[in-house]
């Protein structure tokens, strides 16, 4: 693969990215809502630094998220209704690049925004003297983590599904399935039917477990341990193997289909 022409098609992505309305939406309305956090820690007295990390941390997660699916989404649309991809493999470009390239964009889009959204929340944590350690920084950190492996699962819809809805869709039904994996395990443990046994467990293992990336539920938890690094450098090695492989399989689908 050439990598200047990778970059090239990444750095196009981003700016289309931040040019989508749609996407400057999303992150003024992630920043309302961190906001809001201010309003709505007044009716938890005794609990308001807890509200605002809570509160902040959750919409970096679902915002961040929503950037993902609307920038494959919006990305999607205009290749194949505008034929925009056409213009791009009128130049000498493979598609492995390409598609490589846009996964690199929009995942420096969503890095964007959830470093904007971030830098907001911890401007508010320190204005109003709420307390965050190492944990808090690793959440966003695992966050982004989690991010990137759903922006290769975005690409991968986009690319093997009949329609821009439909791929949406199967996004946003294995990011929920997937932050609900624990419950395949506990089923395949203890259900007695063979079959229904042993393909929960298969599915379990197949679908991306995107609880290890969820550190903001047990911030307080571990507020006065510290993270092994072991246990980040897992997480960082699950998250690189699965996009990778995620990718691979975009990659090859593409090849083969016709616009």
């Amino acid at each position: 693969m050439n990598l200047s022409k990778i970059f090239a098609v990444a750095q196009n992505i981003l700016t289309e990215g931040i040019r989508h309305k749609i996407l400057n939406l999303i992150l003024v309305f992630g920043i309302c809502i961190i906001g809001a956090s201010l309003i709505i820690q007044e009716l938890s007295p005794g609990a308001q630094s807890r509200t605002m990390l809570d509160i902040g941390l959750a919409s970096i997660h679902l915002f961040g998220f929503f950037t993902v699916v609307f920038s494959v989404g919006i990305l999607t649309f205009e290749e194949i209704e505008m034929r925009t991809v056409w213009m791009v493999f009128a130049k000498p470009i493979k598609r492995s690049e390409y598609l490589t390239g846009k996964y690199i964009g929009i995942v420096l889009t969503v890095l964007l925004n959830v470093c904007l959204m971030s830098l907001i929340l911890l401007g508010l944590c320190l204005l109003y003297k709420v307390n965050i350690n190492i944990s808090f920084l690793v959440s966003i950190i695992f966050i982004l983590f989690e991010l990137i492996l759903v922006s290769a699962i975005a690409i991968v819809f986009s690319t093997v599904s009949t329609s821009l809805v439909t791929g949406m869709i199967f996004t946003f039904t294995l990011f929920l399935i997937g932050h609900l994996s624990h419950h395949l395990k506990y089923f395949s443990a203890t259900s007695e039917n063979i079959f229904l046994k042993w393909t929960m467990k298969v599915f379990y293992y197949l679908i991306p477990n995107l609880e290890y990336f969820n550190l903001k539920d047990k911030l307080y938890a571990i507020e006065n341990i510290s993270i092994p690094y072991g246990f980040v450098f897992k997480v960082f090695l699950y998250m690189l193997i699965y996009s990778a492989t995620t990718l691979a399989i975009a990659i090859a689908v593409f090849d083969t289909k016709e616009f």
